[in-house]
């Protein structure tokens, strides 16, 4: 009889193992499929800027942002003549050593002040308060 029980638990382990091996594989699924959604979002937004910048979505604040982009990879908190903004940083996923970058700095209101690109393809949108001081930026 203690080799049944004994047994039995064994089973009922293993059952405990495999659903856990099976909630691993569903997260793993989940993750791969935000990463794919998010690099898509990221490609067709190059693609606008390859394009010369034609039917660029205004990405005017942080509500269009994370309507158009997502959740940036990054938020640095960075001062700018004084004032306290934040950068928010756009990439692939799974960056590779050149691959293309997207920088918006979006002010205490939150509305975007400008936004620039690093790798290719290299693109920047000033502000219209700021079109005087171009070179100022980082």
């Amino acid at each position: 009889m203690s080799l049944f029980i004994f047994s039995s638990c064994a089973v009922l382990n293993d059952l405990d193992q495999a659903a856990t091996l099976q909630d691993y594989s569903r997260e793993q699924d989940a993750l791969t499929a935000m990463v794919k959604k998010r690099d898509k979002k990221f490609a067709e937004f190059l693609d606008h800027i390859r394009s010369g910048g034609a039917n660029l979505p205004d990405l005017k604040d942080r509500s269009a942002l994370l309507r158009y982009l997502g959740e940036p990879v990054l938020i640095t908190a960075i001062e700018e003549r004084g004032v306290k903004k934040e950068r928010w940083l756009y990439r692939y996923q799974k960056p590779t050593k050149d691959s293309p970058k997207a920088y918006f700095v979006v002010n205490q209101k939150g509305g975007v002040d400008y936004w620039f690109t690093t790798g290719p393809p290299r693109f920047e949108i000033p502000s219209i308060t700021d079109v005087s001081e171009n070179n100022s930026r980082p």
